[in-house]
């Protein structure tokens, strides 16, 4: 499955939420963090279960009521069971081989990759174009997937086409180097906010018109018997946390025609 999005959106975040659905389950997630430290990440994940604003932490004396949701957040969350690598550099290899000797007290359920772009390419893609090299990464974690018989939820960065369009929805061919990692997902999520551009645009000042929650989930490709649709859900800057959100009809629902989607089924 690949997770798509601009920078901003959330990827981590959602990464890190589902991430404990999985393990609140009963599964291990195998947390590969390319990108950010294992104790920046696990200090987010834990501000954001305790519903604190981690930049308040970082620079305000806290609270006793601060102190004890943190304490409270850790002894939960520590019961889950997660395993973080932030070794920057690894290829696909070498994360075979760490899941490989991985000992876990529960069965692996999910192995998230943050993000494709910093994954080191196979050896024998020196000297490729980026976008084969890319495309060689992300069928080495299908194959890796298949192997194992578990979700590998591979972050993905979108190319600044998307910035030039009206609607900043991204689509399929707003992948970074898209053809590749496009053909070999089975899956691809595409995560937007519509305030953080109009916050963009307008300064940092708020934007009544646009809920500064209100965040979709679009499932652009699905192989096989799938639906693609668009999943309304929200978003808490101050946490960096992921909610569902009730159905609203107007913002939930199967996705609309477009020569950029691609249907479900098995490809050629």
């Amino acid at each position: 499955v690949v997770l798509a999005g601009r920078p901003g959106m959330g990827k981590t975040a959602f990464a890190g939420a589902l991430s404990r659905a999985v393990a609140e389950q009963g599964r291990h997630v195998a947390f590969f963090s390319l990108e950010m430290p294992t104790l920046e990440l696990w200090e987010r994940v834990v501000c954001s279960d305790a519903r604190i604003d981690s930049r308040e932490m970082a620079t305000a004396t806290p609270t006793a009521a601060m102190v004890g949701g943190i304490l409270e957040s850790t002894a939960r969350l520590s019961r889950l069971s997660v395993t973080f690598w932030d070794d920057s550099g690894l290829s696909v290899d070498d994360m075979r081989a760490a899941l490989l000797g991985l000992q876990a007290p529960e069965p692996l359920g999910l192995v998230v990759f943050d993000h494709l772009g910093l994954v080191r390419p196979p050896p024998h893609t020196r000297g490729m174009r980026p976008d084969l090299q890319i495309g060689a990464v992300s069928l080495a974690c299908k194959a890796l997937a298949k192997e194992l018989g578990v979700t590998v939820l591979l972050l993905s960065q979108l190319n600044r086409e998307v910035e030039k369009m009206p609607d900043k929805r991204p689509l399929l061919s707003h992948l970074r180097e898209s053809g590749e990692i496009e053909q070999n997902a089975d899956q691809v999520w595409f995560l937007f906010r519509e305030h953080y551009y109009r916050r963009t645009r307008k300064g940092r000042g708020a934007d009544e018109s646009v809920d500064p929650m209100a965040a979709d989930l679009t499932i652009a490709k699905v192989r096989g018997r799938g639906q693609r649709k668009r999943v309304a859900i929200r978003f808490d800057e101050r946490y960096t946390r992921f909610d569902s959100a009730e159905t609203d009809p107007r913002r939930e629902g199967t996705a609309p025609p477009d020569t950029n989607w691609q249907d479900g089924g098995m490809d050629e």
